[in-house]
């Protein structure tokens, strides 16, 4: 039995006629749902397509120009949604179609509210083409399996590989950083050519379980996993193609699974205790972090981070932490008073008193005149930076190293409200960002930089390169949101509706969130019964129902209120 739906487009902000629209066909065929498209057009095999059933959301099984297939074996009786980009072969537009259906016995019909009306093999529809079953996935241009973590993993135990894990985001800097500027590197394919590569994109429900399960807290995460799962090795952050190459050629010569790497870490293996302590910080543990580094009593950047940071949380959940979190903050300043780690804390010291409105004591001040005293020689100089920066090594911050270094004596100057020296701290900040080597061809740095951009005052220069990323991938949601997040802050709401739209068209993975900010543009600018409209939209999305989006639920329950 085939049931037959011919598609249309439904918008929040209303229907209207597109190029692709009624150039895609679905229909049931036994256990799976295929997808067609009409000569002129094509499926964008590079763009998100998903099919989420009763809340859980799954890639197809089979993802070409000419044909998707969406796996219904578990879908009878329930409410599904399907959602993928169809293109002109002209290459013109490439438009998203994203539609709600319940299945009853076999047949496809349109869930209630949804805009798509059905019709069936006996309304006159044209026979279509046999299935053919296959076992292909989809491949990247950097060689990674995209979001099938289960293929990987049986490619590799078949050919007797490890898994190289690229577990990241669109929207994350050093997650772009890592796609742009390192995985197309002859030392990285060189250093990974024989490992099965997959990608996890953070975002799409069908990944969410890799992330429990594996304890990722921070993006972009890197695994290499033996073709059972068991973790081996485990990089965080950005790390340019040189450096991670190199980490990765040494993991791969000693690959002791973590149980096993923690029993000789416990029996006293100081080798094995380095990387428990390592790969403890690269999950964010601070806890187990500083439990290794303090059996190594070591004095690295890595275990004043990680007990700062285990501090610093204490404190976030009990204000009874204050006075040790002070006490850390003030001992690895003392250890090492001319490192990053030592300027960054001295802020950091600050700041707990600035937060609660209150007086910096006489050490305080002490401590952060010793910023300015230190940094400006630093920030004035390309070389000393890069070599303040070498010696912390705790993450690469190029190419923004004197940027770094002027934010941080800037915000001692303010501390201390030195509005003198923070206006020269900003004229040599601004300088130097106008002279800045960017190009839309790395747009990871770009991202990056915006929070430089933005404590400069340059609104014109950050506007001008989230134009430019934009322009250069229009396909892509997450430069219109950027932009459109600028335009919010910067109170220019009417420049921020188009690319808040054109956000929540683009974007499935965060269609909650862009929705959110469409409402909220749509409120700015009086636009109550459009903006009531996204929200109510949101608020149907199965995401909406999960725990960790409670408080963007929440929020747009209370925005609603306001309407």
């Amino acid at each position: 039995m085939k049931s037959v739906i011919v598609m249309f487009l439904f918008l929040s902000l209303g229907a209207y006629a597109r190029l692709s629209d009624g150039k895609a066909t679905l229909q049931v065929e036994k256990t799976k749902l295929v997808g067609h498209v009409a000569t002129g057009f094509h499926f964008n095999k590079d763009a998100p397509a998903s099919i989420v059933i009763a809340g859980q959301e799954s890639a197809p099984i089979k993802k070409e120009e000419k044909e998707l297939i969406f796996d219904l074996s578990k879908a009878e009786g329930k409410a599904l949604q399907v959602s993928f980009y169809v293109c002109d072969d002209k290459k013109t537009v490439c438009e998203e179609h994203k539609y709600d259906y319940m299945l009853k016995s076999g047949k496809l019909t349109a869930d209630a509210g949804s805009a798509v009306a059905p019709t069936g093999a006996e309304a006159g529809a044209a026979p279509q083409e046999k299935t053919v079953k296959s076992d292909k996935v989809h491949v990247n241009s950097h060689g990674f399996i995209e979001n099938n973590i289960e293929a990987a993993l049986a490619k590799a135990n078949k050919e007797k590989k490890l898994v190289l894990v690229d577990y990241g985001a669109p929207w994350c800097p050093a997650c772009v950083r890592l796609e742009t500027e390192v995985f197309g590197t002859k030392a990285f394919k060189g250093a990974t050519k024989k490992l099965v590569k997959v990608a996890l994109n953070s975002d799409l429900a069908v990944n969410k379980a890799f992330g429990d399960k594996y304890k990722i807290k921070a993006l972009p995460t890197l695994l290499i996993l033996n073709a059972q799962g068991e973790e081996l090795y485990r990089s965080l952050d950005f790390k340019p193609a040189q450096t991670l190459s190199k980490e990765l050629t040494a993991a791969l010569k000693k690959t002791t699974s973590l149980v096993e790497l923690e029993k000789q870490a416990e029996a006293g293996d100081r080798t094995a205790q380095m990387k428990m302590a390592e790969n403890a910080f690269n999950k964010l543990d601070m806890a187990t972090a500083v439990k290794w580094y303090g059996k190594l009593q070591d004095k690295s950047a890595f275990y004043a981070y990680a007990e700062m940071g285990l501090w610093a949380e204490k404190n976030e959940n009990d204000k009874k932490n204050r006075d040790g979190y002070i006490q850390v903050l003030k001992k690895w300043i003392a250890q090492d008073p001319n490192s990053y780690t030592a300027a960054s804390a001295r802020n950091d010291l600050a700041a707990l008193y600035t937060e609660d409105k209150k007086a910096l004591p006489e050490d305080v001040k002490t401590e952060l005149n010793k910023n300015l005293e230190l940094l400006p020689s630093i920030a004035g100089s390309a070389q000393k930076s890069h070599d303040f920066f070498v010696a912390w090594n705790v993450s690469d911050l190029k190419p923004f190293e004197q940027e770094e270094v002027m934010s941080v004596w800037l915000s001692s100057a303010k501390a201390l409200k030195k509005d003198d020296i923070a206006k020269q701290i900003v004229t040599q900040l601004q300088d130097l960002l106008k002279k800045k080597d960017l190009s839309a061809k790395r747009p990871g740095e770009i991202m990056t930089g915006q929070s430089y951009f933005r404590t400069a005052g340059l609104k014109a220069e950050e506007e001008a390169w989230l134009v430019k990323l934009v322009e250069a991938y229009p396909d892509t949601y997450v430069y219109h949101m950027r932009l459109a997040r600028f335009y919010s802050r910067n109170k220019e709401h009417a420049k921020a509706l188009p690319e808040a739209a054109k956000a929540v068209e683009l974007g499935p993975e965060w269609r909650l969130q862009n929705l959110q900010l469409l409402a909220q543009t749509q409120k700015e600018l009086n636009q109550k019964e459009e903006a009531k409209k996204s929200i109510e939209r949101a608020l149907a999305l199965p995401e909406a129902k999960l725990e960790r989006y409670k408080k963007i639920a929440q929020s747009l329950e209370e925005l609603k209120k306001t309407l």
